[in-house]
């Protein structure tokens, strides 16, 4: 992965659930790079389509971040 294509959380973002995906998706890309993490979190957000995500913290187009892909 290119760290120049990762963009650092402010210290407020600390606090949004989105953050810790985040590093657990990096961390599961690292331990298990076939994972279905981002899978089965969009199917979670199809699933609920009540839970907001922007009150996560997640960043408009976040499935587009190379973290994500």
């Amino acid at each position: 992965m290119d760290f120049r294509t990762i963009n650092v959380p402010k210290q407020h973002e600390f606090s949004k659930l989105y953050v810790h995906m985040c590093l657990m998706r990096y961390m599961l890309n690292t331990i298990l790079p076939r994972n279905e993490f981002s899978m089965k979190l969009n199917n979670l957000f199809k699933k609920y389509p009540n839970v907001d995500p922007n009150a996560l913290g997640m960043k408009p187009k976040w499935q587009e971040e190379p973290l994500w892909k």
